[in-house]
């Protein structure tokens, strides 16, 4: 269990072994849980402290195996053929694992999943035993057309031992090229959809992601992403996104607290808009009825979009061109405000308005 990622029971009616002087191989057919399974094992050098073990172990996943027989945090879609190979020379196992995923298929893991389920895929990794727990050595997520490979994302990890039980310590992500956003875990739930690109490590006891990378593509509520580069330290996340909110451009430059627990707190916020315009009823052309609490509850509604998860803006600064309200332009508008326990406070200084 401890030079493993899955402890899954394998079952063997009969195995035949052949001896032949310093060399043992075998090959056998069975069940691991209650799948087929076919395992060979080649051993050399056997009565001698050089001795070297390999195995192979090839088989479907199900998701009744899967739930059966792996943590609770995992679950698969449809199956995935897999093979498993072994070796321990110098009583170090070294275990690489080959996923298979057909169109349709996918792996979760906690608020992660693969993606891409529209094209074949193959997920590699590669670990290596520890004193203290198991290093992944390397992994590979690539997607498989008329058997070529296409690597998309690649990094490494390190699983600690605690309790007797594999805990994910850390691991990292690099991409080559554009990759799914699904794939980042607690960072992918905060956006819908889209794609990211950079190099970026996250570490499960702390929950913070650190790194380079920019997201293309992706949808935040009513907020529309074309793109945004985060650089992300230990302490706090840096964005700097362009998109569009309800077919309106904005700009957004925020600093917040690097903590991907479900809540976000930003300390520095600032939204650009180029215009926005807000349908309210007509009024013809009496100026007056035009408070700046009359469109309160329209800004409201732009915090409102992002409550879901539990924002926090300490400071938020909303600059707007040109807003639009029935008959009424209001030109260069600025609002100083915070958004907390769901309530979005602001003020208004200096408002100049024109009348169609």
């Amino acid at each position: 269990a401890n030079s493993v990622l899955f402890n899954v029971p394998i079952y063997f009616k009969h195995a035949k072994f052949v001896l032949d002087n310093n060399t043992l191989t075998s090959h056998a057919q069975g069940l691991i849980g209650f799948e087929p399974v076919k395992h060979s094992l080649l051993i050399t050098n056997l009565m001698s402290k050089k001795r070297i073990v390999n195995g192979k172990v090839n088989s479907t996943l199900t998701p009744k195996l899967v739930k059966t027989y792996m943590p609770a945090v995992y679950s698969l879609k449809n199956t995935a053929d897999v093979e498993v190979t072994y070796k321990i020379q110098n009583k170090i196992p070294v275990v690489e694992y080959f996923f298979n995923l057909k169109k349709g298929s996918d792996i979760y893991y906690k608020d992660a999943f693969l993606g891409l389920e529209d094209q074949n895929r193959l997920l590699h990794a590669k670990t290596v035993k520890a004193t203290n727990g198991l290093i992944l050595k390397e992994y590979q997520y690539s997607l498989v057309t008329n058997n070529e490979k296409t690597p998309i994302l690649f990094g490494d990890g390190f699983f600690e031992k605690i309790n007797g039980k594999l805990t994910p310590k850390f691991i990292t992500c690099q991409t080559n090229g554009y990759a799914p956003t699904s794939v980042t875990g607690s960072f992918g739930q905060y956006v819908n959809g889209g794609e990211f690109k950079g190099k970026l490590r996250y570490d499960f006891p702390t929950n913070k992601i650190t790194g380079n990378f920019e997201l293309v593509k992706t949808l935040f509520n009513d907020f529309f992403v074309h793109s945004a580069n985060v650089i992300a330290e230990q302490n706090s996340i840096n964005v700097t996104a362009k998109g569009s909110y309800k077919h309106q451009k904005f700009n957004c430059i925020l600093k917040a607290e690097n903590r991907l627990d479900g809540s976000f707190i930003v300390h520095n916020m600032e939204l650009l808009m180029n215009r926005f315009i807000i349908h309210g009823k007509k009024t013809h052309h009496h100026a007056k009825h035009h408070h700046p609490a009359d469109f309160y509850k329209q800004f409201n509604n732009v915090s409102s979009k992002i409550r879901d998860i539990d924002v926090t803006v300490d400071k938020w600064d909303i600059k707007v061109a040109k807003l639009f309200i029935d008959d009424i332009r209001i030109d260069d508008l600025e609002l100083f405000g915070n958004l907390k326990n769901s309530i979005f406070n602001f003020t208004v200084y200096i408002i100049y308005y024109f009348l169609k």
